[in-house]
């Protein structure tokens, strides 16, 4: 259930933070490195945004990613489709030139909306 601010560790070095924004924007914060180890949670967290309802904003904010596997990758695409089917915007940014160039080297970033920056991904949504 969408119901405000909350951190999701998954070991020392992974988690996942979740704020809602609004009750119609959600960030979901990655922390550190995704990989095997951490999907499964992240996958929930993802869960938990579509909870009650879809969103109509996630923003997904990988300024503080150190480790980006393919399995975590699986999974931005996968939310990506639900949002698709959904009718909700999905958009990711991108601070780091590690995690951009994991998105250029795997065409990632031409599948999903990249901002440079979490205000830059805040900045021009609207929900009327």
């Amino acid at each position: 259930m969408r119901d405000g601010v909350g951190r999701s560790p998954f070991t020392s070095s992974h988690s996942v933070e979740f704020l809602v924004e609004s009750p119609r924007v959600v960030v979901v914060t990655l922390v550190g490195e995704i990989d095997l180890a951490s999907v499964g949670e992240l996958e929930k967290q993802f869960v938990r945004a579509w909870e009650p309802a879809p969103p109509a904003v996630v923003v997904v904010d990988t300024a503080a990613v150190e480790f980006f596997s393919s399995p975590g990758l699986n999974v931005l695409l996968d939310v990506r489709r639900r949002a698709d089917i959904d009718g909700t915007e999905f958009r990711v940014t991108v601070e780091s030139s590690f995690v951009r160039r994991v998105l250029e080297v795997t065409g990632m970033d031409e599948y999903l909306a990249v901002y440079p920056s979490r205000a830059d991904a805040l900045a021009d949504i609207d929900l009327d």
